[in-house]
């Protein structure tokens, strides 16, 4: 069996994520949030609290991203040495 990685083959899986992504925004956003977090226990108060966590996480991973990329382009001191 062969699997050929054409152009429409990644559309496919792009069109399939991106569509996947939206039907869980809605089923857990205006269509069952509200009962799911009850089936949770959780309030507003603990998801509020999650997004701004969220939001820190996020934060932290673009600073540790941006400090690969200049670290990888800095020049290393020790290999300059020898």
């Amino acid at each position: 069996m062969s699997v050929m990685f054409d152009a429409n083959f990644f559309i496919g899986v792009i069109v399939a994520t991106i569509v996947s992504f939206v039907i869980g925004g809605i089923w857990y956003g205006p269509a069952f949030g509200k009962a799911w977090m009850a089936a949770l226990g959780k309030t507003e108060a603990d998801m509020d609290a999650m997004r701004k966590r969220g939001a820190q996480r996020v934060r932290s991973r673009v600073g540790r991203g941006v400090h690969r990329v200049v670290r990888a382009r800095a020049p290393d001191p020790v290999r300059e040495r020898r």
